[in-house]
């Protein structure tokens, strides 16, 4: 036992946390580097300046995701998570439509509450982006390593419902440093609470489906569908972060609390 490491060998949960975070940060600075690196090449097309970054982030994901558990859990073989491939593409489509369906109702909530207007925001010139950005840069990549590398560590070391919230938690705050129309400081912190409940909503999938192409396809779906469909009244964001953190945790409760949903403690395969 040392401050790393418990008794039976495995990291400590909080090192898991951090490994989880900084793991995904490297995956990201990947394309980062490279789309950087593509620019410097003369007459490249605008658009594989997108999609070969966005591609080398979720081929890299799988890798890392293996080697942390080959080199820092002694697991042997390679596999990263990606399980039950001929349930890969219907998992995924419903993942898509839960993603996409949490936000139309969000917005639906809005729209009827008077602080969002119906507007299609679907940017025509940038379809790819707009389509293999949420999907191979962010649902892939976070899905490996927190529904997939973290849930499954926690998993192994803590209460089931512990681990639940750890790995939500812990999905939530690496939104500190992420994008949002959130100003002020109890904007800012109300965003977190809504990435946690995503996150919540993502496990939930994570566990109904036993692998991680339901909840890829739920993450590809949310992020594609953020502010597709409405156009929001300026200074009424906290009104749109409370709907969707309401509507993801009803979501998620609907999800793990029904009667055909598997048992907490036997659904980390």
């Amino acid at each position: 036992m040392t401050i790393f490491r418990t008794a039976g060998g495995q990291l400590r949960p909080g090192w898991y946390c951090l490994l989880a975070f900084f793991a995904l940060m490297a995956t990201t600075l990947v394309g980062i580097a490279l789309d950087l690196l593509l620019r410097l090449v003369p007459g490249l097309p605008e658009t594989l300046h997108f999609t070969i970054p966005v591609l080398a982030v979720a081929a890299i994901a799988p890798f890392l995701v293996a080697g942390a558990r080959r080199f820092i859990d002694h697991v042997p073989g390679f596999e990263p998570g990606l399980t039950h491939p001929r349930t890969a593409l219907p998992h995924f489509l419903t993942g898509l439509a839960i993603g996409v369906g949490v936000i139309i109702a969000a917005d639906a909530v809005c729209v009827a509450l008077g602080v969002a207007a119906w507007h299609l925001n679907l940017p025509a010139d940038r379809l790819i982006p707009f389509v293999l950005g949420p999907l191979l840069a962010q649902a892939v990549p976070e899905e490996l390593w927190y529904r997939g590398y973290l849930f499954r560590n926690l998993s192994a070391a803590l209460p089931p419902w512990t681990a639940f919230a750890l790995t939500t938690l812990a999905f939530g705050a690496i939104h500190l440093i992420s994008n949002s129309d959130a100003t002020g400081i109890g904007e800012k912190l109300l965003y977190v609470v809504q990435a946690a409940a995503f996150g919540a909503l993502l496990l939930a999938c994570r566990i109904i489906g036993k692998n991680l192409w339901l909840p890829i396809g739920a993450h590809a779906g949310h992020n594609m569908a953020m502010q597709t469909f409405i156009t929001y009244t300026p200074g009424l964001y906290t009104v749109l972060l409370l709907t969707e953190t309401t509507i993801m945790i009803i979501t998620a409760g609907l999800l793990l609390f029904n009667r055909r949903a598997p048992a907490l403690t036997k659904s980390i395969p």
